[in-house]
């Protein structure tokens, strides 16, 4: 888990004086992408990449290597010719691994990327799977080069910004109050309704099938990908949204406390 993502003790703790029905989120998965690893830049990526919370381990398939990002340490992959109807080369999968959330309406995947290659016109290069065949939830790119969310079979849908080339980014999918919930950098780009989904078993990090073969590979960094649950009013800054939005948050619920005051 990446730290510069993390808020300080005490802004979590203001935040949570401001906002008493704040969501308190349980984490059922989480990948590094190397720092549980030890893995360094410009080094090939481990074999396995360890889950350090939920004990599903992906296994890799081609040769990524590591790259920083952040301040910590990421998976590079380089899939040539990325498209949604070709076979990816270098990702992360576990055919067994299961999300398994205690309430299937209530959940989320999220992840911290960096994309280097700007997608063709409706082209989806995916940052995670979870689910197989043809009842996969993708976190990808879609449309017009934009972050989007597909699940198969059911919706697509995509942010109407692109998505930026070369820089860090913060991507969620969440299942809140009957939709699921595109976020893109602490803010909601999109949605589709869905009242619950619990995904079979298979997870793949940097390729998605949502059909057949394991295609749309991934071109960029992929740092921690963490799947959770929460209880209460879900906000997206108990995620690992980057400071920055954090930080104005916090400064909103100073302000909020000292009207209260007056």
């Amino acid at each position: 888990m990446k730290q510069s993502y993390l808020r300080s003790a005490a802004a979590l703790s203001a935040l949570t004086l401001a906002s008493p029905a704040l969501a308190a989120i349980t984490v059922l998965h989480s990948w590094s992408m190397g720092d549980a690893e030890a893995g360094t830049a410009d080094n090939p990526a481990a074999e396995t990449i360890i889950d350090t919370v939920g004990g599903v381990n992906v296994t890799r398939t081609g040769a990524p290597t590591y790259a920083a990002l952040g301040g910590g340490i990421g998976v590079d992959f380089n899939n040539v010719g990325s498209a949604h109807n070709v076979a990816a080369t270098e990702y992360y999968s576990s055919i067994a691994g299961d999300v398994n959330p205690s309430d299937p309406a209530r959940w989320g995947v999220e992840a911290i990327v960096r994309i280097d290659l700007l997608p063709a016109n409706n082209q989806e290069l995916a940052v995670i799977e979870l689910g197989a065949s043809s009842g996969g939830i993708l976190l990808q790119t879609f449309g017009n080069g934009a972050w989007g969310l597909h699940r198969s079979g059911v919706a697509i849908t995509s942010d109407p910004n692109p998505v930026l080339v070369g820089q860090t980014q913060h991507l969620a999918a969440v299942l809140n109050e009957g939709a699921w919930q595109l976020w893109v950098d602490g803010t909601l780009a999109a949605s589709f309704p869905d009242a619950g989904y619990n995904p079979v078993a298979g997870i793949r990090i940097g390729a998605g099938n949502a059909g057949a073969g394991i295609n749309r590979g991934f071109n960029g960094v992929i740092d921690t990908v963490r799947v959770f649950e929460y209880t209460g009013t879900f906000d997206i800054d108990q995620t690992l949204v980057p400071e920055p939005a954090s930080l104005s948050l916090l400064g909103l619920g100073a302000l909020m406390m000292l009207r209260r005051r007056r």
